[in-house]
């Protein structure tokens, strides 16, 4: 959990990884690699299997969301399925090589650009990404988008799926590509300039409460840029809201209060555990002690499946930490279920419709 997003993660590593992988690229291809009918099928096979794996995921958020079957995201899936891989194999069929003279120098720009950009875009979204390392374990979390935002995603991936099935002779493939890679970047100013305005909101509100803050953040609910959850730092504790841009209020209020509870694990302050869970969830986070020794540890910064944080059952991210003969050991913690009125709640709340 803490080594995710870590040094594969970082801005060094994306400037040595292509200085390997651009030269050693280039050996394979000028051997002739790619035509080896078992690499283009192993290849066939790998991208097959990815594409059914991103389908079953989207087919499972589309599930949560509509609360029935998605037929028609299911169709679409289906379609899309059947003709970009309909047309990979008559690609694979040709014999053609679209890859003479491409220099090293092309190679190691394709693999800085991928892995670099990678890193940029994580560190976008709440979790957090150690871009620094090894000179800092800071972890940036912009937070202007959801780690899943299919307005984002969507439309770009099917304009690179008809990018990919069109021959390298056709400007229109790089046409395609440019347009995907556009559209996905304008969204994503959309979401900078979103956040800046939430941010000013969730301030508003804070100054109308009279609510003295050391620090605040405000994040995207899953899967869209439309729902905000806003959670300042406070002397006692911590102060949270949530805000539609369809809400007519215009701001967080009503406001909850969570009292931190830190001081119920200071006895392992000086335990390799304790001291790295704050910095992985950036200083807001929750302890609630269950019975002796044992401790529930709710990590704060993703709010609560129907909007309550005081429902310990509905917070995303928590964690169970067990005192073992004075050692803080961390054991399992199943993650909120997916309940029929959660999923309720969350989609009305987006168009403004509860929770004001």
């Amino acid at each position: 959990m803490m080594f995710h997003r870590g040094p594969m993660h970082s801005l060094i590593f994306a400037c040595i990884v292509p200085l390997i992988l651009g030269p050693l690229v280039k050996k394979l291809y000028d051997k002739k690699w790619y035509q080896n009918k078992y690499w283009k099928w192993a290849g066939f096979g790998l991208g097959l299997l990815f594409f059914l794996m991103a389908s079953t995921v989207i087919f499972l958020l589309a599930q949560l969301v509509a609360g029935t079957t998605p037929w028609l995201v299911v169709l679409s899936l289906v379609v899309v399925g059947i003709v970009f891989f309909a047309l990979r194999f008559k690609q694979l069929q040709r014999q053609q090589d679209y890859f003479e003279n491409v220099s090293s120098k092309i190679w190691i720009q394709l693999f800085f650009w991928a892995i670099f950009t990678h890193p940029l875009l994580d560190s976008l979204t709440t979790y957090g990404t150690q871009l620094f390392w090894p000179f800092s374990d800071y972890r940036v979390s912009i937070s202007n988008i959801s780690i899943v935002d299919p307005l984002y995603t969507i439309p770009f991936g099917l304009l690179l799926l008809v990018a990919a099935v069109i021959r390298p002779q056709n400007k229109l493939r790089s046409l395609i590509a440019i347009s995907g890679l556009t559209l996905s970047s304008l969204y994503m100013l959309f979401t900078f300039i979103n956040k800046s305005n939430i941010d000013e909101k969730f301030l508003n509100s804070l100054h109308e409460e009279n609510i003295q803050v050391k620090e605040y953040m405000t994040v995207p609910t899953i899967l869209n840029n439309v729902l905000w959850y806003g959670i300042a730092k406070t002397d006692t504790g911590y102060v949270c809201g949530y805000y539609s841009m369809f809400d007519s209020k215009r701001d967080f209020k009503p406001f909850q209060y969570i009292q931190a509870n830190h001081n119920l694990l200071s006895p392992y302050q000086d335990q390799y555990l304790v001291q790295k869970l704050p910095w992985f969830s950036d200083g807001y986070y929750k302890v609630v002690q269950t019975i002796p020794g044992e401790f529930n540890y709710y990590d704060l910064r993703f709010g609560s499946t129907r909007g309550d944080i005081h429902d310990h059952e509905s917070i995303i991210f928590r964690m169970k930490l067990v005192d073992h003969d004075g050692i803080i050991n961390l054991e399992e913690e199943p993650r909120p279920e997916n309940r029929k009125e959660d999923i309720e709640w969350f989609k009305q709340r987006i168009f403004g419709k509860t929770g004001q």
